[in-house]
């Protein structure tokens, strides 16, 4: 392959990485989630306010975020990831994402949508990449009229 051809694929595969992040969060799929992580792997969200560092403290973090009141363990969500940047230098990279998170919970008549960014590094493993360390940052909220639907 060429350079170019190896940063296309590579850029291609990052992306997709994050996709599979989202999708995972939003079908409440936490061997999903943990998957797209690195062994050591270190999250930090709200600032530093909540740390989670290593596969298992990263299984047990989704397992109680993902039945929090905000998400609910009946509720829904749907993560959108845009404007994904990557910057990819041998083996490692760093991704850029911005997002809009919607969130919908049973009982609440209202949506909490979100705006959130993601800064990622990035480390290659054979031929897949995985997410080493991650700072999330909520930047804007609102609450909106609404609920859910259905869930399936």
């Amino acid at each position: 392959m060429t350079v170019a051809t190896d940063h296309l694929r590579d850029r291609a595969v990052l992306t997709d990485l994050i996709s599979r992040y989202a999708h995972a969060v939003d079908t409440r799929d936490v061997p999903g989630i943990v998957a797209c992580f690195s062994a050591d792997a270190h999250l930090e969200f709200g600032g530093g306010a909540e740390v989670a560092a290593g596969r298992q403290a990263i299984a047990r973090f989704f397992e109680d975020a993902l039945f929090r009141p905000m998400m609910g363990a009946t509720g829904a969500s749907t993560h959108l990831m845009t404007d994904v940047l990557v910057s990819v230098d041998g083996d490692t990279a760093h991704v850029e994402t911005q997002a809009v998170a919607y969130l919908a919970a049973e009982g609440r008549d209202t949506v909490i949508v979100r705006g959130l960014r993601y800064s990622d590094d990035c480390v290659r493993n054979g031929e897949a990449w995985l997410i080493d360390r991650r700072m999330h940052r909520a930047i804007w909220q609102y609450e909106a009229p609404g609920g859910l639907v259905g869930v399936s």
